[in-house]
């Protein structure tokens, strides 16, 4: 079948290729604008190219496997105690589903839509970091908003969302890899992207946000190993990214005490999984699951029902005397929340993308050809996103969705897995 094109008409081409550019920084504004735009083009194409999804959802594995898991948190919800707080946001998964297919279609149909979002990644990576770096200097931003004061956290644009480094350690690796797609012979390349990496790096570091700093590590790790170049230059960065990155920590205070003395006295020397907090939330979750193994309790119902009495039940027969912090809008853990939420069905979804997402990333290693760094940044991209051992942000939040599902549509442009 032969997929139509959108409409000719230089308006609509302008609009297609504004709603690109403009998307990255439409998510620092929060997550109404990304939303209408999302919401908005999901409408717009469920009407004009309905046979477009149709097609998508027959012909390619991946369109069928996220829409079969909206269509189970679809009918999970009719299990939940609350069906309408479950059904309202279960039913409005499907833009997202809708959405990875608009980003499949632009980059495939339409291939300079790879360079018009990469301008708008880099514009908006530029501008976060400049604005960022000018709050840390001089205490306000470019638009007078001041940073958190105890503990000092750097928030730049974000304003009181505490999720500048979340922001570009989660999309860094897509930048590196439309970077080297499109710059890869020009001069000086490396050299570009060395000082793209430490100043994205040192921006992450002041923020302060230990798991965003821990992931942008693994991230530029994985970043240095696949790069196509011999051994001992990709040790000589890393060995000076993390050198410079250990210098600064340990000579910064506000940054030491919040990565280090912070998390140690948390966790109380690692006595509880990151901190007291999150352990009542994944000790409570679980709790949930066992008694709802198979559809938990329902999609987002976590809020509702974490502060009931027969959740704060130690079973791994060790004490426990923090129940009082097991309530939260969720577990703080992506794989834990649809254990509980979800049940083992909705976790087997998630876990077995990431399996899949490993597998990618270890044939793309063996393969290591410099016309597959693009292909194995999206992969990277998508191995932090999902990396189950990490605290992480509500799963069916708008804004953690948003940031999920762009990779994923970058991903099905460069999938063969159709019929």
């Amino acid at each position: 079948m032969e997929i139509g094109n959108f409409s000719k008409f230089n308006l609509k081409d302008f609009a297609i290729k504004f709603f690109v550019f403009i998307f990255p920084l439409s998510l620092v504004s929060g997550p109404l604008i990304p939303d209408l735009i999302i919401s908005i083009s999901s409408i717009f194409f469920l009407i004009f190219f309905y046979n477009e999804i149709l097609y998508f959802i027959k012909n390619n594995y991946f369109i069928k496997f996220f829409f079969l898991f909206f269509l189970y948190l679809l009918i999970n919800s009719f299990f939940s105690e609350f069906i309408l707080v479950s059904l309202k946001s279960s039913f409005t998964y499907i833009r997202f589903v809708i959405f990875i297919c608009i980003i499949f279609y632009l980059f495939q149909q339409r291939p300079n839509t790879k360079y018009i979002f990469f301008l708008g990644l880099l514009f908006t990576f530029v501008i976060l970091c400049i604005d960022a770096n000018f709050q840390y200097l001089t205490g306000k931003n470019f638009f007078g908003f001041e940073p958190q004061k105890t503990p000092l956290r750097i928030s730049g644009m974000f304003k009181d969302e505490l999720i500048l480094g979340s922001f570009l350690s989660r999309l860094f690796p897509l930048l590196v890899g439309l970077f080297f797609l499109f710059f890869n012979q020009k001069k000086f390349f490396l050299l570009n992207i060395f000082l793209l990496g430490l100043i994205v790096t040192f921006t992450i570091v002041i923020s302060a946000e230990r798991t965003a700093i821990a992931l942008h590590l693994m991230s530029m790790s994985l970043l240095i190993l696949f790069l196509h170049i011999k051994k001992k230059y990709k040790l000589f960065i890393f060995v000076l990214i993390i050198f410079a990155g250990a210098l600064f920590i340990t000579f910064n205070t506000h940054v030491k005490d919040r990565v280090i003395k912070e998390t140690l006295l948390n966790s109380d020397k690692a006595t509880y999984v990151f901190s007291k907090v999150h352990h009542a939330h994944y000790l409570t979750a679980i709790n949930i699951f066992l008694e709802k193994p198979f559809f938990g309790s329902g999609v987002k119902t976590f809020r509702y029902i974490c502060d009931e009495k027969k959740y704060k039940v130690d079973r791994f027969k060790k004490p426990f005397k923090f129940w009082q912090f097991s309530c939260s809008t969720h577990p703080h853990n992506i794989y834990i929340q649809l254990l509980s939420e979800t049940g083992i069905i909705g976790f087997l979804f998630l876990f077995s993308f990431f399996i899949y997402i490993i597998f990618c990333l270890v044939k793309n290693f063996k393969e290591n050809k410099p016309e597959l760094y693009w292909r194995s940044s999206i992969y990277i991209c998508l191995f932090i996103n999902f990396f189950p051992l990490a605290p992480s942000g509500n799963f069916f939040n708008n804004f953690i969705s948003m940031m999920y599902i762009l990779p994923v549509g970058l991903m099905l442009a460069k999938s063969k897995l159709s019929k």
